[in-house]
């Protein structure tokens, strides 16, 4: 069936006459005004749609006139797709050759003994970066768990907390440091949305800028992204819905989230998982154990371990990690 120059002129008056009625509203007009001119209510809808612009860009390119195309009921425009916010998340890049991994010291509910041990290990290791893994800070004091008010000093815990990132810088003056947010750093910024949302965007109370880390040259990872040493991708945990639960160790768990070999932190636990691919390539991944406090009030009884582990990275990308416990101290091979 050909155009009906008679359907064309109506539906051109009656879309400019009625430019913000709904197609179905114009549509039942239509039909009731023209039951000669349309088989249907839905019959004059499809033709509506075409001169309104809505019936794909192959029919709109037919038209020559489009005054009455339009975009969310306004005539003259053509109906466009909404600008995504997405923000493109990719991962933090690190190429070093040595690689100190330091993880979950909860400071100022470090051991003393643990961290000692790992960084004694450092001073003869002699690495070229050191990456702060996550839940350095503990910041008991600004989480929303049940707290023990005795125990509540956040700026004892910044204090405590710039003292360690001096310390460390004192002690290793050529090593880039990395310092990944965890978990328990992300305690303070929900602490910010939730009760002092008028701070946020205001440089001197982001977490970096409270602990100083220009003047130690320390970089900050944050937004849980992955860091990508050489061909080791690295993730302190909490970026994985629900954890890593596994029911043989944090390794294991590992893999089954990450499909790929990976060093995690946050679960306090060495251990380490490999398999083989059916393409005959080999996945192992890690857990590294912690550098805090074995048996915190909320927590007395737990499989916890001390540890800490190194990364040896080649010009290729690929990498040895060597992933220690510590035992009272002691850097147990």
């Amino acid at each position: 069936m050909g155009i009906n120059p008679k359907q064309t002129e109506i539906t051109r008056k009656y879309t400019k006459k009625h430019p913000d009625m709904s197609t179905l509203g114009l549509s039942r007009l239509l039909f009731n005004d023209w039951p000669e001119l349309y088989a249907s209510v839905e019959n004059a809808r499809s033709v509506v749609r075409g001169h309104r612009g809505n019936s794909g860009e192959s029919k709109r390119s037919k038209f020559k006139d489009k005054s009455n195309f339009r975009t969310n009921g306004k005539a003259g425009e053509i109906v466009k797709m909404p600008k995504s916010k997405y923000v493109e998340w990719k991962p933090f890049e690190i190429n070093h050759r040595k690689n100190l991994i330091l993880s979950d010291p909860h400071i100022p509910y470090h051991s003393d003994k643990a961290l000692e041990g790992a960084l004694k290990h450092g001073d003869d290791y002699k690495p070229d970066a050191i990456i702060l893994n996550g839940d350095v800070a503990d910041c008991f004091s600004v989480s929303w768990w049940v707290k023990n008010p005795k125990l509540r000093d956040f700026p004892g815990e910044i204090i405590a907390n710039k003292q360690f990132l001096d310390s460390l810088r004192s002690r290793f003056p050529k090593a880039k440091i990395y310092y990944k947010m965890g978990n328990h750093e992300e305690r303070y910024e929900r602490f910010l949305w939730q009760r002092c949302e008028e701070l946020l965007g205001v440089p001197e109370f982001e977490f970096k800028n409270l602990l100083k880390f220009d003047d130690n040259d320390i970089t900050a990872i944050e937004d849980q992204r992955v860091i990508n040493l050489g061909q080791l991708p690295i993730v302190h945990g909490h970026e994985f819905s629900r954890g890593l639960f596994s029911s043989v160790n944090a390794a294991r768990g590992l893999f089954l989230k990450a499909k790929h070999s990976c060093l995690v932190a946050h679960h306090h636990q060495t251990s380490e998982h490999t398999a083989r691919t059916i393409s005959d390539k080999m996945i192992s991944c890690w857990s590294v154990g912690c550098l805090c406090g074995l048996s915190p009030e909320f927590l007395r009884l737990n499989n916890w371990n001390h540890g800490f582990a190194t990364v040896d990275v080649k010009p290729s990308g690929e990498y040895h990690v060597s992933n220690y416990r510590i035992l009272d101290g002691k850097v147990l091979n």
